[in-house]
């Protein structure tokens, strides 16, 4: 896990201050290959408490769609979603079940 710092206003940051959209954790995952991207998302959702919003950064091509067809089958929810300087972005809040 990686703090959301003042120093770091990548697109994933700065859209998501316009959006007021609250950040509770961030995973930093643009160094990883698939599959995991996925299965550390997995991980850290299963540490969360439902309702908190995990943002996660990933480089890997394949997650672009893997973690979103996780989510739906785990009853997660995906809040917004987008790409800049070469990363895809995801904001995720934990459902209410287990991961």
């Amino acid at each position: 896990m990686t703090e959301v710092g003042q120093d770091e206003k990548d697109g994933a940051q700065q859209c998501l201050t316009e959006r007021n959209a609250a950040i509770d954790c961030e995973l930093d995952l643009r160094h990883l290959k698939c599959p995991m991207p996925l299965i550390r998302t997995r991980q850290y959702l299963g540490k969360m408490r439902p309702g908190q919003r995990l943002l996660v950064k990933t480089a890997d091509i394949g997650s672009h769609m893997d973690i979103p067809n996780m989510l739906e089958l785990l009853h997660h929810r995906l809040i917004a979603r987008g790409a800049k300087n070469g990363f895809d972005w995801l904001l995720i809040e934990r459902g209410p079940g287990s991961c």
